[in-house]
């Protein structure tokens, strides 16, 4: 079982007034609603500190820009779940603000081509939701980006679950994916022009992925600063005592539905590999 996570770039062309990146994402999804049946995001079985190497952080790190953004969520006096518009919608997807992003998560995926398909569904959802929320503006259009940069200091992911067997060793499954997920951005990263890790790199070289500069540590908890190679959260969504969920937060997203599938199903068969004990011992 595996599925996808992809947050989206927003922005409002010519538009005359300032622009609230995190009103505008609850806006865009809230047009959703407008025309469709949906349920709600339960949250009651998350627990975002907890670490699958056995013990909970007091506290998540946050970004200087993402605190300030909390400041500002609680001066808007705006409940959490209208801020977020947390949603199920009838292909089993979930679509929410992801505080300055709208987010769109597939369904439980078991195929390739249902997972493919389920992702570039999310595309045509989020357009016909920017369509809409332009027609509702007095000005300006609303645009969408499937990248992983704004280009100014500022990363959002294209992550990916899947279901792991809690009896697997999860030192074995991080020392098996750490050549995987670094060596995976030749074929599988977006590319971009830029360097954003040191500003005093040439700012016209090419690179092959766009969330590279981001990371800094090879496993944490942590997903808004000091990114991990691997992602420790502790939050299977299915029998805890049975399953754990792999989060990976490095992948770039793609627009190719090829690169979609070979970057899911390359994890995929080192993860069955892992499972089987057919991984080649590393040195």
């Amino acid at each position: 079982v595996f599925g996808l996570e992809t947050e989206f770039g927003i922005q409002v062309d010519d538009s005359t007034s300032s622009l609230d990146v995190v009103v505008e994402s609850m806006e865009l999804i809230r047009c959703f609603l407008q025309r469709d049946f949906v349920a709600r995001w339960d949250y009651r079985l998350e627990n975002a500190r907890r670490d699958m190497r056995g013990f909970e952080v007091d506290e998540l790190l946050n970004d200087t820009d993402e605190t300030v953004h909390l400041q500002k969520d609680r001066a808007r006096k705006i409940p959490l779940s209208e801020l977020k518009s947390d949603l199920i919608i009838p292909n089993g997807a979930r679509l929410y603000n992801d505080h300055t992003h709208p987010e769109y998560s597939t369904p439980e995926c078991l195929s390739l081509r249902d997972l493919v398909a389920s992702d570039r569904a999310g595309e045509r959802i989020l357009l016909h939701c920017a369509q809409k929320r332009t027609e509702q503006r007095s000005d300006g259009t609303v645009r969408l980006y499937k990248n992983n940069t704004d280009f100014d200091g500022h990363s959002y992911g294209c992550h990916e679950n899947y279901l792991l067997p809690r009896q697997m060793p999860f030192d074995d499954v991080i020392q098996a994916l750490l050549p995987f997920v670094v060596t995976r951005q030749i074929f599988a990263g977006a590319g971009k022009v830029g360097v954003e890790a040191d500003r005093k790199a040439d700012q016209a070289v090419f690179q092959l992925a766009q969330r590279s500069d981001f990371f800094e540590v090879i496993a944490s908890v942590d997903t808004m600063t000091r990114r991990p190679l691997v992602n420790t959260r502790d939050e299977p969504h299915a029998d805890p005592t049975l399953y754990r969920r792999l989060h990976i937060i490095i992948g770039d997203a793609n627009m190719c539905e090829w690169a979609t599938a070979l970057k899911v199903g390359t994890m995929r068969l080192i993860l069955q590999m892992l499972e089987a004990g057919q991984l080649p011992s590393m040195p």
